[in-house]
């Protein structure tokens, strides 16, 4: 790596202070232990960020079911053993179905979730992960193609079109190109960090990605709203303009907010009592339908994107080694001699469509929908930042990204992350008032105890199980575990505090003593954010009373929710899928 190579300073005047992440400047000639320092520094602020924004809400699919329900709402069934198909039981109608019933079904992963709804913010961000993974590489690679074409460097042109002809004229064409992927593989293992120059390259396409982001969302609408708020807001407009129509353009001021459908005249009859309801309409609900698909595509093609991108920087380094053993096949299958190699797609067609496609087509539409997508083992952004989550939560670091610093007055400040955070967690540690909380809430009760006579004992029974604060935790407890954290949070039934221990979360009202709910981490099947007032709802399978049920507690506002909703993912062992 040369680290003494001179920087493109046209990089650093693009960048502004707050997209560029100005924490982690370097100096003009940077060592190598401070460029890696910068970029591992700043690839975890971006993992960070875009997990706290992109991830809303998780799900562990422990069993594959068919239908594409959860697990957990399925009675467990009482035989451990699969069931066989035989030919008393089932009779499959052709050759396909039966290897397609009992080879294929079986293999299949678990069943992804449904796609969510079309929402102006879930359209920013996945244009915002298209800009970065596809529209970068690709304009680069056509601009570099065209400026080849059009031979404005007459050096590099000429020793290019001189290798194309060279490896045409001895049927190598294929087989250089496959070597070539694999040099580039192969060299970012061999350097895993990049130059000074394409740091802030790197940095320059963030920039132009969130600018692209706020664009988008500056054009459609606040990214909170979804379509259905703007055909609500439509529909309203279109209402009182009839109304105002029909009484020749006059405007009524009524102090009354509900009008009685039976008082209105008859003019009114094809105006409806309530135009919040737009979903009549079955066009409405095909238009929905519509864009959901639309936006699961553009999912879809950013997903694939940076499953190809993570395998060449070896995100996941088992996979990457798997693809370039495929990738050293397939060059020594491209050197084969032409006669025998010209057959080979002819084959592969072959065999796709005369074979596979049946097997695929017998499958019903929930089964096809458990079909892995490509390269399903090579992780996405999103997929690599719970990993990441996971690894810092088990090792005690910070899991929630350093907010950049503020604009100056005039400039506009809408960012990736939660708008909430911004104004809400800017200058509040709601970690440390709930520590303090905690803390003040158990002096209380200790107090309560000494004024009655009740004297402390060196262990008790429900602060060694439920404990509050980590300094209690730790006097209560011969091997406490220091890593609790503590939360003020609204649930849905009262106040109070959530502490999380590494096994265990529990909330504790305010006007009680000991817990009224807790919940083992190992038995938490879903998580989810929800409502403006940063809330979170959690669904977990209860067990206490003998009896599997699945239940759902709504905290209607959380002290550092996204704090707490990446600890709750970051649970060691456990498997999550974004929804």
């Amino acid at each position: 790596m040369n680290n003494s190579a001179a920087i493109d300073h046209s990089f650093k005047d693009k960048l502004q202070p707050d997209e560029a992440s100005n924490n982690f400047l370097l100096p003009d000639e940077p060592t190598e232990q401070q460029l890696r320092e910068a970029y591992d520094n700043e690839e975890i602020e971006r993992f960070l960020r875009l997990f706290s924004t992109f991830v809303q809400e998780v799900t562990v699919l422990e069993h594959a079911t068919g239908d594409g329900v959860p697990s957990d709402a399925i009675p467990p069934d009482d035989s451990n053993e699969p069931a066989a198909f035989t030919n008393e039981d089932v009779h499959f109608t052709s050759i396909s179905e039966a290897i397609a019933k009992v080879w294929v079904v079986p293999n299949l992963p678990p069943s992804r979730p449904p796609p969510p709804a079309f929402t102006i913010s879930r359209l920013c961000v996945t244009a915002q992960r298209l800009y970065l993974v596809a529209h970068e590489p690709y304009n680069h690679f056509f601009r570099s193609l065209s400026n080849l074409a059009k031979w404005k460097s007459f050096t590099k042109s000429f020793l290019w079109c001189s290798t194309y002809w060279i490896l045409w004229w001895y049927n190598a064409l294929l087989a250089g190109i496959i070597l070539g992927l694999l040099a580039v593989l192969l060299k970012r293992k061999l350097f895993l960090y990049p130059s000074v120059e394409e740091l802030y390259r790197h940095r320059e396409q963030i920039a132009d990605a969130n600018q692209f982001g706020r664009q988008v969302s500056d054009t459609l609408s606040a990214p909170s709203s979804g379509i259905k708020d703007l055909w609500h807001f439509f529909r309203l407009f279109e209402t009182s303009k009839k109304r105002n129509l029909v009484f020749g353009g006059t405007q009524r001021k009524s102090k009354s907010k509900h009008i009685n459908r039976e008082s209105q005249d008859s003019e009114f009859a094809d105006i409806p009592a309530d135009p919040i309801v737009i979903n009549d309409n079955p066009d409405d609900q095909e238009e929905q339908d519509l864009k959901k698909a639309a936006l699961l595509v553009l999912s879809e093609v950013a997903d694939l994107h940076e499953r190809i991108r993570n395998i060449f920087i070896w995100r996941r380094p088992f996979v990457s080694v798997r693809y370039a053993i495929a990738l050293s096949i397939l060059f020594f299958i491209a050197m084969m001699p032409p006669q025998y190699f010209i057959k080979l797609p002819t084959f592969v067609f072959g065999a796709l469509f005369w074979h596979i496609m049946p097997i695929i087509c017998s499958l019903s539409s929930d089964e096809r929908s458990r079909l892995p997508p490509p390269l399903a083992d090579a992780p996405t952004d999103a997929e690599y930042a719970m990993e990441l989550i996971s690894r810092r939560v088990a090792a005690g670091l910070q899991v929630r990204p350093r907010l950049p610093p503020r604009k100056h007055q005039g400039q506009q400040t809408t960012h990736l992350y939660d708008a909430a955070t911004a104004t809400t967690d800017r200058n509040i540690d709601w970690k440390k008032w709930g520590t303090r909380i905690s803390a003040g809430k158990t002096t209380i009760d200790n107090l309560k105890r000494l004024r009655l006579g009740n004297f402390w004992p060196v262990q008790e029974d429900h602060l060694a199980q439920y404990p509050l604060a980590p300094g209690e935790a730790g006097i209560t407890q011969r091997q406490a575990n220091v890593d609790i954290h503590t939360y003020p949070c609204q649930h849905s039934s009262s106040p109070g505090l959530i502490t999380l221990s590494p096994k265990t979360l529990f909330f504790t009202p305010l006007t009680s003593q000991v817990p009224t709910l807790v919940i083992n981490l190992e038995t938490v099947k879903g998580i989810k954010k929800q409502g403006a007032l940063k809330g979170l709802q959690i669904r977990w399978r209860d067990e206490s009373d003998g009896q599997a049920s699945t239940k759902e507690d709504k905290f209607v506002w959380i002290g550092s929710r996204d704090d707490l909703f990446a600890r709750l993912v970051g649970v060691e062992g456990r498997k999550w899928v974004t929804i």
